[in-house]
């Protein structure tokens, strides 16, 4: 992925080993702007939150924090329950991959927000929230230290 920020390097690779390692199977999105359809579910989407923080972290390289988003949506009761074998699936999945530690991207959990819908069938939403932290070259965020 030369030419792309490390920030979106990692956003990209959390996409790619989610996808198949949960319930959710392939319906794990990007940034996904389109709502999640009942056929679509269970579904995750990976969403970065905010603006990074970076600070000089000695000899030409910088510090950085993000904070990474996993929405995931599902259906049916008990939808938080649901949802619960979808999170516990990806959090053992990130923290496993090696192509994370490859690039330097250190997650911690830092809680959820859960928020049901009336539907056809319970609809709900948990949201994950991960601390992300990472190193880069000050003068070329493509690329780690």
């Amino acid at each position: 992925m030369a030419g792309t920020s490390l920030r979106e390097q990692i956003l990209a690779r959390v996409a790619l080993v989610l996808a198949g390692a949960t319930p959710a199977g392939a319906n794990v999105f990007r940034a996904r702007e389109v709502s999640i359809t009942r056929d679509v579910s269970p579904a995750i989407c990976v969403l970065y939150r905010g603006t990074p923080e970076a600070m000089p972290a000695g000899a030409g390289s910088l510090q950085h924090r993000m904070t990474l988003d996993l929405a995931i949506f599902v259906r049916g009761d008990p939808w938080d329950s649901l949802a619960d074998t979808v999170d516990t699936a990806a959090h053992a999945a990130l923290l496993a991959d090696p192509g994370l530690q490859a690039l330097g991207a250190q997650l911690v959990r830092r809680g959820d927000d859960a928020d049901a819908q009336e539907a056809d069938r319970t609809a709900g939403t948990l949201t994950v929230h991960y601390a992300v932290t990472f190193f880069t070259r000050a003068g070329d965020i493509t690329q780690r230290p």
